[in-house]
């Protein structure tokens, strides 16, 4: 089990995905594909988080909200165990909290494969439910993605 950074670091490198450390102690896994966000894992304090941003949501206006949010909440319940789709400010992201001192190799794996399952099998979908007024998800997903990748790896 994790106990410091430093095992989590070392299941990052066991994982054998690439990933570069920034200054700040994030974590960014390097994109499996072009169209995929970059990953980002952080320890602060007690707690372990992995965020990937999905794009912008509807606007509380917007009638693409509801059934938007409600798939979200359906996704949650039915394909994912390790991480759950949210709202952060006014993203849609995936995202997974576990304790540093409680983690281990199985469950970074998991967490991992949660996220990578997820990119692949629903973004699509949610970018057709999306087509939030004034943002493209799909677009906003492609374009932020090439912007955002680590340039360096581990």
């Amino acid at each position: 089990m994790a106990r410091t950074i430093q095992d989590l670091e070392a299941y990052l490198l066991a994982s054998g995905r690439p990933f570069e450390k920034n200054e700040d102690g994030t974590y960014l896994l390097v994109p499996q594909s072009e169209v995929q966000p970059v990953v980002a894992i952080r320890a602060d304090g007690p707690t372990v988080t992995t965020t990937v941003e999905i794009g912008p949501a509807p606007a509380p206006d917007d009638p693409h909200q509801a059934p938007l949010l409600r798939r979200l909440l359906e996704l949650n319940s039915s394909d994912l165990l390790y991480c759950a789709y949210g709202l952060q400010e006014n993203s849609i992201v995936l995202s997974s909290g576990h304790e540093l001192e409680n983690l281990d190799m199985n469950e970074v794996l998991a967490v991992l494969s949660d996220i990578e399952m997820a990119l692949t099998r629903h973004v699509k979908e949610l970018v057709a439910l999306s087509n939030a007024k004034g943002a493209n998800l799909w677009a906003y997903f492609l374009v932020s993605r090439s912007l955002s990748r680590p340039t360096s790896t581990t």
